[in-house]
């Protein structure tokens, strides 16, 4: 069975090997993919760090972060662009299931129209046990309570549109998907066990080799609670955490 769901791959150019390792896979499993070219924050100008990222200065954004985010906000207009119900997106350096196809079909036959998702296909830090929708006998599908990391993830098209207005003017990494989750943007879900994981590609990542600043005032700022967001999280807190089943992979 191969999935009709479409793929797209955020690849900087220089990166030759990684892009011949992705490729290599998704060829061999008959997907429907595209590159994207991916931002290289170092190489962004003064001029455009100020106008993508006004409060660049204030955060703990480093450059590769930024064009990161970047990055993947360039696929989010793509999807919206291509009017597509729901996509793949992944980085260069991972190694996928030999059957992630199947599990693509299974995502793409949801019914993702009327509500932000966004389910994560690499390894998560925390998810709910409780409730899991069975795919079959190995694996399922969870609700995530806390997680980084955007190596590989479907995201339906209300979901791009949401994280496109919250994530502009670019303030933080685009995969931040416990704050995500918390302010109703997306809900955020995962296949467990990850049907992603990662090639020796990814030992010398541009971004993760940065060393990652503390949280700045502005920061903070930034993302503090409304009273609603605050509200809800007291009873998300009280009447789901404190009783489902939680597993930390």
């Amino acid at each position: 069975m191969n999935s009709n769901m479409k793929i797209y791959i955020v690849n900087l150019e220089k990166d030759v090997e990684r892009k011949a390792s992705i490729k290599a896979q998704l060829d061999d499993l008959n997907l429907n993919y595209e590159f994207i070219s991916a931002v290289y924050g170092k190489n962004l100008s003064q001029e455009e760090i100020s106008r993508l990222s006004p409060d660049f200065e204030k955060t703990s954004l480093t450059l590769p972060e930024l064009g990161c985010a970047l990055s993947h906000l360039n696929v989010y207009k793509k999807i919206i662009e291509n009017n597509e119900d729901i996509a793949l997106i992944l980085e260069d350096d991972v190694k996928l299931n030999p059957n992630l196809s199947q599990y693509l079909d299974i995502l793409s036959h949801r019914n993702l129209t009327n509500k932000p998702e966004i389910i994560l296909l690499n390894k998560v830090n925390e998810y709910i046990d409780s409730f899991k929708q069975k795919l079959n006998d190995t694996y399922s599908l969870v609700n995530v309570i806390d997680s980084v990391g955007a190596y590989g993830y479907c995201i339906n098209q209300i979901a791009a549109k949401n994280l496109l207005k919250f994530l502009q003017p670019i303030w933080i990494v685009s995969d931040e998907w416990k704050l995500i989750r918390e302010k109703n943007i997306s809900a955020i879900k995962a296949i467990v066990p990850p049907l992603i994981t990662f090639t020796i590609h990814a030992d010398n990542s541009t971004i993760s080799n940065e060393v990652r600043a503390d949280l700045t005032d502005f920061d903070r700022k930034k993302r503090k609670r409304s009273l609603k967001e605050s509200i809800r999280l007291i009873f998300w807190r009280i009447f789901i955490r404190s009783w489902v089943r939680k597993v930390r992979p």
